[in-house]
């Protein structure tokens, strides 16, 4: 039991819960001791009940909301992409519309070219990175092959087989998506967060969609 208020002698907690999903408590106190009864406990119940069915329905029309704008940006960035041809501005515009999808520290693309990795473009990372080329050892991750899916890396400090660079050591959360074209890897969009565990698998999907587009 958490004190709130020291008057406070009986308490009377429900679930506000719809399905699997346990949205709170709904909890009544009071001053006198033993003063709630099952009476009580059916009425709350009910009351929790209708709460947390308003909860699931915003939570659903939230989630179609986000869903509909996530949909529409994509859009918008395929007619974008296939109007730019200016190698520079295409980079930008793949930036910039992911960080309408996904909120993001740093990022870059790094393009595969004779077994190295080179950083043809980036966004907030050095610009001494621009051009850098590195021999990567995806065999750690399962070879080349396997990653055909965005790669997350809870924390790279803790990763043996991510890359470090002095410049870039604020880096902690990491999302790689593969880009593809005609069933090739021909490169990665890399995204950064100084946060440890930032991207999740619900980004991953989004990333790669918008991935497949660029």
């Amino acid at each position: 039991y958490f004190e709130i208020d020291s008057n406070t002698s009986s308490e009377l907690c429900v679930p506000i819960i719809s399905g699997q999903i346990l949205f709170g408590v709904l909890n009544i106190e009071s001053r006198k001791l033993d003063t709630f009864t099952e009476k009580d406990e059916r009425l709350i119940n009910t009351i929790a009940g209708g709460l947390a069915n308003a909860l699931e329905r915003m939570k659903l029309f939230e989630a179609e909301k986000k869903r509909r704008l996530e949909a529409e940006i994509i859009r918008e960035a395929a007619l974008e992409l296939t109007s730019n041809f200016e190698i520079e501005k295409l980079f930008e515009s793949i930036f910039t519309s992911m960080a309408k999808l996904i909120r993001y520290d740093s990022a870059s693309i790094e393009i595969i070219n004779q077994g190295y990795l080179e950083i043809v473009a980036g966004r907030s990372i050095p610009q001494e990175m621009i051009g850098r080329k590195y021999l990567a050892d995806l065999s750690k991750w399962g070879g080349l092959e396997k990653f055909r899916q965005a790669k997350i890396i809870f924390d790279v400090e803790q990763d043996e087989g991510f890359v470090k660079f002095e410049q870039t050591k604020y880096i902690h959360g990491w999302m790689g998506i593969p880009l593809i074209v005609k069933d090739r890897i021909i490169g990665f969009l890399n995204l950064d967060s100084r946060i440890p565990g930032f991207f999740n698998n619900e980004y991953a999907v989004l990333a790669q969609t918008f991935a497949n587009q660029a």
